[in-house]
């Protein structure tokens, strides 16, 4: 039976791992979008990485922020850790056994993200958007690395941002649309529903 009344507000967060998935014309991609789609044993995997291939093929430009890079590397090692030791990888980070393996996926990553770079993605100094990330983080709740890629999407004025993260739900929905999977989806619009910035 169809649905009746008003059809359920989006709050503009999209979920991607869906058949009529459209992604952005101008996406910026977040740190924990890109871990996921390029490292096979992550949850969700499968659909950041089909999502990945859709942007790639459809979005006419692509954009990320230099500080990505770095915390490619040190994701790379977390999943190591994590895999090897549990909720105790932190207290594990000096094996020199852990950090061998945590190395190689780091590397592999890496050599993955360069051949997606190469097909024309705008790489987006940290640099260029600092003076916006103090404002973000106060208005929005938002931590640093968070911030930083919140304010290149602002700036490029990006369609989308593809993120994992829930604490981009804070910035409202008339400055930034969010692109995820269906299973955070949920969470950011009832983040947006709370949030007392959502004039923006």
């Amino acid at each position: 039976m169809p649905r009746r009344g008003r059809p359920r507000s989006t709050r503009g967060i999209v979920p991607f791992d869906v058949l009529a998935y459209s992604p952005p014309d101008h996406a910026v991609l977040d740190t924990s979008y890109v871990v996921e789609a390029l490292l096979s044993g992550q949850t969700y995997h499968e659909a950041c990485a089909e999502a990945l291939e859709h942007v790639v093929e459809l979005s006419s430009r692509v954009s990320y922020s230099s500080l990505l890079e770095l915390e490619l590397v040190e994701a790379g090692y977390q999943v190591a850790l994590r895999d090897q030791y549990g909720k105790h990888w932190k207290r594990a980070r000096r094996d020199g056994r852990a950090r061998r393996r945590a190395s190689r996926i780091a590397e592999e990553a890496l050599e993955s993200w360069s051949e997606l770079v190469n097909l024309g993605f705008d790489r987006v100094e940290a640099s260029q958007v600092a003076g916006a990330v103090p404002g973000l983080m106060d208005r929005y709740a938002l931590g640093s690395y968070d911030a930083v890629h919140a304010a290149t999407a602002l700036a490029v004025r990006a369609d989308g941002l593809l993120a994992l993260d829930t604490a981009f739900a804070g910035i409202p929905q008339s400055r930034l649309i969010i692109h995820t999977v269906s299973a955070k989806a949920s969470r950011m619009r009832a983040i947006r529903a709370s949030n007392k910035h959502a004039g923006g």
